[in-house]
């Protein structure tokens, strides 16, 4: 399992606090030994396809790991095929998978809604399903939900979902404990925009209520979007990350359809409660005249407009 040769690629992309110095350096440095002190479910699978290769009993095998650095989250693809003519060798291949790795998680979390908004849910349940959905697919450590107040001054949060290393510190304390006015920060901007608003580097932006507990719990990078029916926002959704984030404007594409999509099931739903209330109520009213004219010493009938007799 030891490395007999590296490329210059290979040495090139090894970064801090992903790799050891030996494993960047190759040559000679166990392969086999960087995973296993990993010890992690992928380590394992890896560990063990790869032992598998090199003694014969497999003609390859390819995974995808991920290969995250402090500030940046990235998605590898290992090749694995044996060398030809050379019995105990392997050609182990890496590609950046990042880009194909989110596109299929982006596709994941617009299946998953796709599914709950078919079920004709709630705006509570659509909005929990986001969350649930955008954090875990895409591993954003902290997603939380935010409607206006009754008055509609002011957002206060209904939801939360943080990462364990992140509970309990200060940014939740004040996610839970917020109010954001229209304007206020990025839930205020997006709830008066209605457009979706991405910091790449929370620690450097303008205008963030809760700079100083972000910074302290690490939270680096963070977006939100709104869940709106024509000018009238319902929610706004937002996340944080703690490795920071360039900005991804699929994903915000995304994101923006979906809360228009769930902003629409809701109005259909509003309208359709409205008009069973007003037909509800057509029909008490109706009931208690009929009461009454029943009781009536004269002679009533009503008819409808093709003059047919409708009560007598």
């Amino acid at each position: 399992g030891r490395i007999t040769y590296a490329n210059e690629a290979w040495r090139r992309n090894g970064r801090d606090g992903v790799a050891s110095q030996e494993f960047v350096a190759a040559v000679g440095h166990s392969y086999l030994d960087e995973w296993s002190v990993a010890g992690d479910a992928t380590a394992e699978h890896v560990v063990a396809q790869l032992s598998a290769l090199l003694a014969g009993r497999s003609a390859g095998f390819t995974t995808v790991y991920p290969c995250h650095s402090p500030d940046e989250l990235r998605w590898v693809k290992l090749i694995a095929r044996p060398v030809e003519h050379t019995h105990g060798a392997a050609m182990l291949i890496h590609v950046d998978h990042t880009e194909a790795f989110l596109a299929a998680a982006r596709s994941r979390v617009q299946h998953e809604i796709a599914r709950c908004l078919a079920r004709d849910v709630s705006l509570e349940d659509a909005c929990g399903h986001l969350v649930d959905s955008v954090t875990v697919e895409l591993e954003w450590q902290i997603g939380a939900v935010w409607v206006p107040e009754e008055d509609d001054q002011a957002l206060r949060c209904v939801k939360l979902r943080i990462d364990r290393d992140l509970a309990g510190g200060p940014f939740e304390a004040q996610t839970r404990s917020s109010r954001f006015l229209r304007g206020l920060g990025l839930l205020g901007r997006v709830w008066e925009t209605r457009a979706p608003e991405w910091i790449a580097s929370v620690a450097t932006a303008t205008n963030v209520p809760r700079l100083a507990a972000a910074v302290q719990d690490g939270v680096r990078s963070g977006f939100a979007f709104a869940i709106h029916a024509d000018a009238k926002v319902l929610a706004v959704i937002e996340f944080y990350a703690s490795r920071q984030r360039a900005c991804d404007e699929a994903l915000l594409g995304v994101l923006g359809n979906i809360g228009t999509q769930v902003g629409d099931m809701i109005r259909r739903q509003r309208a359709e409660e409205s008009q069973r209330l007003s037909l509800q109520e057509t029909l008490r009213v109706r009931s208690r005249l009929e009461t009454l004219l029943e009781a009536a010493p004269m002679f009533v009938a009503t008819v409808d407009a093709d003059g047919r007799v409708e009560f007598a």
